[in-house]
């Protein structure tokens, strides 16, 4: 058995500036403790580079997936993986120009670049207009990249242009298979997730997290990060 957990916005809340979700003492002694035992085996996934989950979690008995699962790294290994080798990486130059036009011209909006994929984040922006400037975005960014090997994410105050085979669905079927994995639980807050959830086996457990009643394919819905933190707790204590 495995879980698969994403950090931002699923185990902690979402902030305004992405560098200050770092965990603090209550976080790690929590990630310490779901990671102390050896069955299930727990996996942290995020959209997050390599070097900054290595920051972060590095000292923590944790498998780690950065970049939306182009990157996992099994606990105490020393060297990251690459989960998919054939991804074609010629549009990068040009959607990094473009959304560093929309940058310039969104005050308090930043581009940030990946290994596979790069985001424009938005969320210290004027609410409004960053909504508005957002909806615009996605809609030339379909235009552009309609015969490009991409995805494009609308999430969480972000949008994010990757690799049309990364994604974190790809990465827990390929680790699933290569560890012999029985039932999982998958667990992720925004779009991102959603390749999780649509791949899971009828008797995994998913888990969306975040109000409001936006589609998803898990099969369970949490409020906030807090409430799956007391689940998580929970089942420890049960078991």
């Amino acid at each position: 058995a495995a879980l698969f957990i994403d950090y931002d916005g699923t185990l902690v809340d979402l902030v305004a500036n992405p560098h200050d979700a770092a965990p603090d003492n209550e976080m790690r002694q929590f990630l310490r403790k779901i990671s102390e035992r050896r069955s299930p085996e727990v996996y942290l996934l995020s959209g997050r580079t390599c070097a900054e989950m290595e920051r972060w979690f590095g000292t923590l008995d944790l498998h780690l997936i950065a970049e939306n699962g182009y990157y996992y790294k099994h606990r105490q290994a020393t060297k990251w993986v690459v989960a998919e080798t054939q991804a074609d990486l010629d549009w990068k130059p040009q959607v990094r120009d473009f959304l560093l036009q929309y940058a310039d011209i969104t005050p308090g909006s930043f581009v940030e670049d990946k290994a596979v994929s790069i985001v424009w984040h938005y969320r210290n922006a004027e609410p409004e207009f960053g909504e508005w400037k957002a909806r615009r975005l996605m809609v030339e960014l379909y235009e552009l990249l309609a015969n490009f090997p991409v995805a494009v994410h609308h999430a969480n105050k972000a949008i994010e242009v990757g690799s049309l085979l990364v994604n974190k669905g790809a990465t827990v079927q390929h680790l699933r298979t290569l560890n012999g994995y029985g039932r999982i639980l998958a667990a992720g807050d925004d779009e991102t997730d959603e390749a999780m959830f649509r791949l899971a086996e009828p008797d995994d457990l998913t888990v969306r997290v975040g109000a409001g009643h936006i589609d998803t394919a898990a099969r369970y819905r949490v409020t906030s990060p807090g409430a799956l933190r007391n689940l998580l707790n929970s089942a420890w204590e049960q078991d």
